[in-house]
């Protein structure tokens, strides 16, 4: 049975700002230059596809970086850079630019390009990804020989080059995941500086009139927001179904309850496991996340920072995680999270025990967020 809390059921009507208008936080205030010269000194290149994904982790973390780069009180616009953007850009470039800050390393030729028409210009890349290595994860290879086999061997291969020569290409890597800066990135060849630029919420800016609420107000659900339906996304609603298993097993006086979030029917061809309830009209997730009392991201796969677990802590709400990814979390998040793994009776007693507990009032997203600025105005310098 399915069943949706009237409180729990959210809407673009339910919030102040729409889809379209809060696409408007992906653009700097320099607005976005698409013909005709760039001449602003701070640049900010966003790969176009990320315009079309709103309230994905590409668009949270990018959106993220266009908030932090603005405050800085420069002038500053954006540009879309897509495959194109080598013969389209590049050309577009003046003299009067002296930093882009480019969001992923897809375009080391770009980079190339623009480094031999304006030396002095400083590229820094905003890396989202230990990129070779996610790609591995996915593709879950069997070293078997055979089509598959070589093809994710060659996949491999190509991102290692291509972060490796956006290494080389850059004046700053930075990073989003501590984890990927030492084991990934600083083992790539290249000169480029390493520096940590922390993923922050910017739901909490986006609606500033949309507060947590406090701990006794809040409902005693635990949801999980799975994202896109692949490999990945199934497991981690299997995990997340195992959890509410071993919760009712446990026969609590009183129990908690488990959803998983939408804002559409995806969840029509997925067996969902029992235990598990949909709430249905998620458009955004920052409502849930200031009403309910935890959130579960119980996957061990991934690199780069699950960008739910600090909207979670921005939220006011614990967040479940995986041992395997809490392992490549940073040290200072480990203290807003629970380390749980759902097949295991004992560390979903002691989790479920600890999400009594009122969390930290700490708030870590502002401080996050100010790291990043001020990360800003050293880099942009």
């Amino acid at each position: 049975m399915v069943f949706i809390p009237e409180s729990t059921a959210c809407s673009a009507d339910n919030v102040a700002t729409t889809v379209t208008d809060a696409n408007a936080f992906l653009i700097a205030p320099g607005g976005v230059s698409d013909t005709g010269a760039v001449t602003a000194p701070v640049v900010h290149a966003i790969p176009r596809f990320v315009v079309d994904k709103y309230c994905s982790g590409n668009w949270k973390a990018v959106t993220a970086n266009t908030m932090a780069v603005s405050a800085h009180g420069r002038d500053v616009c954006t540009v879309l850079v897509d495959d194109d953007s080598v013969s389209t850009l590049a050309p577009r470039i003046t003299e009067s630019v002296r930093h882009i800050v480019m969001e992923y390393s897809l375009w080391p030729e770009l980079i190339e390009r623009i480094h031999r028409q304006f030396p002095r210009v400083q590229i820094h890349v905003r890396t989202h990804n230990a990129e070779a290595l996610q790609y591995w994860h996915r593709s879950n290879p069997r070293l078997t020989g055979g089509y598959e086999s070589i093809r994710s061997v060659y996949g491999f291969l190509r991102l290692l080059c291509r972060d490796s020569k956006c290494r080389r290409l850059s004046t700053h890597l930075l990073g989003i995941s501590p984890w990927d800066d030492v084991n990934y990135w600083s083992r790539l060849p290249g000169k480029a500086r390493i520096r940590y630029l922390p993923y922050f919420s910017p739901w909490p800016y986006i609606h500033e009139n949309i507060r947590p609420k406090p701990w006794t107000q809040r409902r005693r659900e635990i949801i999980c927001m799975p994202g896109a339906l692949g490999r990945w996304g199934i497991d981690m609603i299997r995990r997340f179904g195992m959890l509410a298993k071993q919760s009712d097993a446990r026969k609590q006086t009183r129990p908690w309850s488990f959803y998983l979030t939408c804002d559409d029917d995806k969840y029509g061809d997925v067996d969902v496991p029992p235990g598990l309830k949909i709430m249905r009209g998620v458009k955004e997730p920052w409502i849930p996340l200031t009403e309910v009392m935890g959130v579960a991201v119980l996957t061990p796969f991934g690199f780069g920072m699950k960008t739910t677990i600090i909207d979670a802590m921005a939220g006011g709400c614990w967040v479940l995680v995986h041992p395997g990814l809490a392992r490549r979390l940073p040290e200072d998040l480990k203290n807003y999270c629970i380390i749980c793994d759902p097949d295991d009776p004992i560390s979903v007693a002691d989790a479920l025990s600890k999400l009594e507990i009122e969390p930290s009032a700490d708030n870590v997203n502002d401080q996050l967020r100010q790291g990043v600025v001020n990360t800003f105005s050293e880099v942009l310098t």
